[in-house]
């Protein structure tokens, strides 16, 4: 299937099964939130460290480093793909998804997906603190990587470091179409609030408060929806193109 094709089909999904979609998706996002509010609560504000009028506790001053801080939020992020992933993958192939679904996906493969997460999130935030090679060097590991949490249903892999090397091979020859796919859910939320903004662009000048919110809001769900839909989507482009790959390198 080709990316259109994809997005397309991610669409139809997500209309057939819109409520569990959306309730599961929205408990999952409240799940983040509060745990990034908590974070933040218990070691301060990462960006607290360029404010140099207040001073920092001590507790702050020890562990709320930029660092820390996005390692914490990668690994939590990717306990919720991963298992998110795993649910998502059985919605595809014709069976149920609710959050129910979701948290037993992670109750029958936690041991993997903290691991798996904790990998990822570790290279998410070394290579984040190296300019511009770092960057692109993450871009391309974040690319080749993006199958690793549907390996724990198809891989039958028994070493950590296979899932990776498994990712990296399945998405040889894809990972441009896997970064455009991406991009195109990343983009489209900008479009929409574009062309919204100038067909409102009169009813803004005059009646910016109201109307503003009115975009702001829009710009949340529109970003919150996309969202959802890019990893529905990259569910789809594996279960029609890696997971076909698969048996060969078995």
């Amino acid at each position: 299937m080709g990316i259109f094709a994809i997005f397309k089909e991610s669409i139809k999904v997500f209309l057939t099964d819109s409520k569990d979609l959306v309730i599961s998706f929205i408990i999952l996002s409240i799940f983040q939130s509060l745990f990034v509010f908590i974070l933040i609560s218990i070691f301060g504000d990462p960006t607290y460290e360029f404010n140099l009028v207040l001073s920092k506790t001590p507790l702050e001053e020890g562990v709320s480093d930029l660092f820390s801080y996005n390692l914490i939020q990668h690994f939590v992020s990717y306990l919720v793909l991963g298992a998110n992933s795993l649910a998502l993958l059985d919605l595809v192939r014709g069976w149920d998804y609710s959050i129910h679904t979701v948290i037993e996906k992670f109750k029958e493969n936690y041991p993997t997906i903290i691991i798996l997460s904790l990998i990822l999130a570790l290279l998410n935030s070394i290579l984040g603190k190296i300019p511009v090679i770092g960057s692109l060097l993450g871009l391309i590991l974040t690319l080749g990587f993006s199958y690793v949490f549907f390996l724990i249903e198809d891989g039958n892999i028994e070493y950590t470091m296979d899932y990776f090397k498994t990712s990296y091979r399945l998405s040889q020859g894809h990972k441009l179409y896997i970064f455009i796919l991406k991009t195109l859910y990343v983009i489209l939320p900008y479009i929409i609030i574009i062309v919204t903004s100038i067909v409102l662009l009169p009813g803004i000048i005059l009646t910016f408060g109201l109307l503003g919110l009115v975009i702001a809001f829009l710009w949340l769900l529109l970003s919150a929806f996309f969202h959802l839909l890019s990893t529905l989507g990259l569910t789809i482009y594996y279960h029609n193109n890696g997971f076909k790959k698969l048996s060969n390198l078995f």
